[in-house]
């Protein structure tokens, strides 16, 4: 079976919103331009619906192309998987304590976790919990942090992972009159407690993991590539010639190569931006 050229086609590009990525959830259509769309606030992303423009997705949510119809035909361009790029658009998992980087400032970036976490559960900064001055290596709240994160990191637990389990805790057993109450850091990372509940915050990821992000170019070249896979099998092509008609018809070059760049650039951006906002300690999850 052969396809008429996009040009002819009753789905122009303007009108995506009819085609479907692996996952089912429909692409956006006209409101939303091919390219160059600005980033979201990473907040938001959870909050966005199944058919938004950005997408929280997996590996399984992209389809394979059959190895038969992949190497038959020369024509048949490269599939690209967009979850194996090195370049795709990732909220990373929460960072860990480098024991091996500068101590002073592994120490502050766990404090502005701490000062994150209070703001991200709405318990607002957490005035008098750290000194007002820079904070100094014989601080009890620097030397409590010193102590834990060296053991969490070998456990595999992530400060900002076991700040946020310590919050949930001490809300638990502070009881409802003083729930709202900041837990002060000796507390948070006291060693008894590190070496009693790591296990439960290794368990506990809280929401803080991981994820892949299919930025507004990206759904849309898996669209138009998986429209293109369905079309080689159903076509089953006979020649190179076939195979070259089907792809120009349903994801021809001029389309796929920018389109692919746009990703590209959309995903680096995003990647900058999340970067930059954990450096300093902002909440991206």
């Amino acid at each position: 079976m052969l396809y008429p050229p996009l040009s002819q086609q009753n789905l122009p590009l303007a009108a995506l919103e009819t085609l479907k990525m692996p996952d089912s959830s429909p692409v956006v259509g006209p409101s939303c331009p091919l390219v160059g769309e600005p980033l979201p606030n990473p907040a938001d992303l959870a909050a966005s619906a199944p058919g938004g423009a950005w997408l929280v997705g997996t590996v399984r949510k992209e389809s394979p192309l059959p190895a038969t119809v992949a190497v038959a035909w020369p024509s048949v361009p490269p599939i690209v998987r967009l979850a194996a790029q090195d370049w795709r658009a990732r909220i990373p998992d929460p960072p860990s304590y480098n024991s091996d980087g500068d101590e002073y400032q592994e120490v502050l970036q766990v404090k502005r976790w701490f000062e994150t976490t209070s703001q991200h559960l709405g318990l607002g900064y957490p005035y008098g919990m750290f000194p007002k001055r820079a904070l100094r290596p014989s601080d009890t709240q620097y030397v409590s942090i010193l102590r834990a994160c060296p053991f969490l990191t070998q456990k595999l637990v992530p400060p900002l992972r076991w700040i946020l389990f310590s919050f949930r805790q001490w809300a638990t057993v502070r009881g409802e009159k003083k729930r709202r109450d900041i837990p002060p850091p000796a507390w948070v990372f006291s060693a008894t407690r590190v070496h009693r509940f790591y296990g439960y915050a290794r368990k506990d990821a809280n929401g803080l993991a991981g994820r892949l992000i299919y930025t507004p170019s990206a759904r849309r070249f898996l669209a138009l590539q998986e429209r293109m896979i369905s079309a080689l099998v159903s076509g089953v092509p006979a020649s190179d010639e076939q195979a070259k008609h089907i792809v120009d018809a349903t994801f021809p070059d001029h389309i796929r190569l920018p389109l692919l760049q746009a990703a590209e650039s959309e995903a680096r951006a995003f990647n900058m931006s999340i970067d930059a906002r954990i450096k300093s300690g902002g909440w991206v999850w």
